[in-house]
């Protein structure tokens, strides 16, 4: 068993800000037998959780196949919690159930607020951070994302108002794409239907339109990550065949009380500490 810490920095006003801590220390593990996994990650995490630096708007994480099953509980008696999931699902074609449109400028301000209101969902299942200026920067990544031929996002409409929409990428050569072999694979990054809308059937109409919209550009498979706090959206993918495929556990430090002490965090519905 070998293993080592790559760590990432990052201003608040970066990019990469929003989808994680300012501060992420990333272990890479190469597992040889069971025995050894335990003191590995154990040391790993000791090096990173009892150095000063940890404090704040940092995290440790590592990426791992979701079914090792063997491992799990290693990580869990770690400390560390699963937070999101890769998931991933051959690909082919399905009639569209609805009438789905491609966005455009004239859609910007729509999927703007509803990409903002994901996003603080996100937050609230702490999966993702709160960042200042996030209409502004959610806005600006919106609008270059409709330009880019790269990137797609569809629309549903009704009544000429904007109920749910959904982003992705067709495949080009994305880091991403790396973590699976079959082949071409293009992303999913975002999928958002307006709570008094739902259960009518949109969000199935969203991803079936996309991933026929992915195939067409050569795609063989779709890939998304998708937070395991989130009963919904956890529950939508994996119903729509989405195969788990790696899951990341993350550990983060306990909040400082107004005396400088650490405290731990109070136990959450779904067992993370």
């Amino acid at each position: 068993m070998a293993g080592t810490i790559r760590t990432h920095q990052y201003a608040e006003s970066d990019a990469s800000a929003l989808w994680g801590s300012l501060v992420r220390h990333v272990l890479h593990l190469r597992w040889s037998g069971e025995h050894a996994l335990v003191p590995v990650v154990a040391d790993l995490l000791d090096r990173i959780t009892t150095a000063p630096s940890w404090t704040g708007d940092t995290s440790a994480s590592l990426t791992w196949p979701s079914r090792d099953l063997t491992c799990a509980g290693a990580f869990l008696r770690q400390g560390m919690a699963p937070l999101t999931v890769l998931g991933m699902r051959g690909l082919r074609r399905h009639p569209p159930s609805r009438s789905i449109q491609p966005a455009g400028p004239g859609h910007l301000d729509a999927i703007t607020d509803m990409a903002v209101r994901l996003h603080r969902m996100e937050v609230l299942l702490g999966a993702l951070p709160d960042r200042p200026c996030l209409t502004e920067r959610l806005h600006s990544e919106l609008g270059v994302a409709l330009r880019d031929p790269v990137h797609r996002i569809h629309v549903a409409a009704e009544h000429g108002l904007v109920v749910g929409f959904i982003h992705a990428q067709v495949p080009h050569g994305a880091w991403i794409e790396a973590q699976v072999t079959p082949g071409p694979a293009g992303y999913i990054s975002r999928l958002f239907v307006d709570p008094a809308k739902r259960g009518r059937g949109i969000a199935t109409a969203l991803a079936t339109a996309m991933e026929n919209e992915l195939s067409e550009h050569g795609a063989r498979v779709a890939l998304l990550h998708y937070s395991l706090t989130n009963p919904d959206g956890a529950a939508f993918w994996i119903k729509r065949g989405y195969r788990s495929v790696l899951t990341t556990w993350s550990i983060r430090p306990s909040p400082v009380n107004n005396s400088g002490q650490s405290r731990p965090l109070p136990p959450s519905s779904d067992g993370r500490a």
